[in-house]
């Protein structure tokens, strides 16, 4: 069974493969499109240079070093739940998205 990944997810926290990135990471990684797009659909394992080449393209668009354990996943889970505290995201989700109704400004209940 192939592991569990979060590259379409870390791929939208970056500039550079936002939108349209797979052509882009794929080049990058010098991993074929189609060989990625198996990968992102979790249709096939990568191999070990397969994930390596990944983790450091994405690596080098967020401008911050990934473990490999926090793009791809066997377990169940991962050490940083969410994408966006691994990405230092301050943008897509805003705290009060995750508050108690009470808290939250009149506009949103």
């Amino acid at each position: 069974m192939p592991p569990h990944n979060r590259i379409p997810l870390i791929m939208a926290h970056t500039r550079r493969y936002a939108f349209r990135g797979l052509p882009n990471l794929a080049r990058d990684a010098g991993i074929s499109r189609s060989a990625l797009y198996r990968l992102v659909q979790e249709e096939t394992c990568p191999t070990l240079d397969q994930v390596l080449r990944l983790v450091r393209a994405l690596s080098k668009a967020l401008g911050k070093p990934l473990d490999t354990d926090e793009v791809f996943c066997i377990g169940g889970s991962y050490p940083t739940a969410s994408v966006c505290a691994l990405c230092d995201c301050k943008g897509c989700r805003p705290d009060l998205a995750y508050s108690s109704p009470s808290r939250l400004p009149i506009y949103f209940s």
